[in-house]
């Protein structure tokens, strides 16, 4: 069975971003050697909210255009002399479900929910006319006081990914029951449960940090004595 590659996109950092897919990939893939994967062959899957609504977004669309180009890829394990060919795809179904499309997975939300604010004299502001008196009312009463029909949901918004998290999780333990070992790429403690349950049915897990100087916090890589191996992309 071909190495997964798990990738958590919105995790890797915008410097290695700008490099472009076949960087992000090749950076992760040189780390490995032959007996570690076993196979000449290596899936990488990259998650991400890929689908407004039932639309496919434009950076969905720009990765597929990639994708596309330069993709089956030829390069070099860590020994600098055994070829793999690597595939990538875009994560809009689970493993287990392929034929299974899961859209909606990137939203525009307003304002959290609970959401409170200290009126400006509480922190110290004793300028008259400060406009964060004025923003301080805004989000306090949740409309403007000029006119009734502006909402603070129609300023403040925030867009975010829906399910991503959750679908990267269910494959990491479909993939730890097929294949027995697979990697990961994201600095995401939220993704340590999978990588735990991965471990506890016998997987081995390759774990990149994405960001610099990162390592697995002690607390949690005290739990495991083996099949855990982490990396740095």
């Amino acid at each position: 069975m071909p190495f997964n590659i798990l990738i958590d996109y919105d995790n890797i950092e915008s410097i290695d971003h700008g490099r472009g897919l076949v960087y992000i990939i090749e950076k992760a893939v040189n780390q490995l050697n032959y007996g570690e994967i076993h196979d000449l062959r290596i899936v990488v899957r990259l998650y991400g909210g890929w689908y407004e609504g039932n639309n496919i977004t434009r950076r969905a669309q720009n990765l597929r255009t990639e994708i596309h180009s330069s993709f089956p890829l030829t390069t070099l394990l860590s020994d600098n002399s055994t070829q793999v060919i690597v595939n990538a795809e875009l994560a809009t179904s689970l493993k287990i479900e392929p034929t299974k499309l899961l859209v909606n997975t990137f939203r525009r939300n307003g304002v959290p929910s609970g959401l409170k604010s200290n009126h400006p004299i509480v922190v110290g502001c004793r300028q008259t006319g400060c406009p964060v008196l004025t923003v301080y009312s805004f989000v306090d009463t949740g409309k403007c006081s000029q006119c009734s029909h502006t909402k603070v949901d129609d300023i403040f918004f925030r867009k975010e990914q829906k399910l991503v998290d959750t679908m990267l999780t269910a494959d990491m333990i479909a993939i730890a029951h097929q294949d027995k070992k697979y990697g990961i790429v994201s600095s995401d403690d939220d993704f340590w449960p999978g990588i735990l349950t991965s471990i506890a049915m016998g997987c081995e897990v390759f774990h990149f940090q994405t960001k610099a100087g990162r390592a697995t916090p002690t607390h949690y890589s005290r739990m495991v004595t083996q099949n855990y191996y982490m990396k740095s992309l």
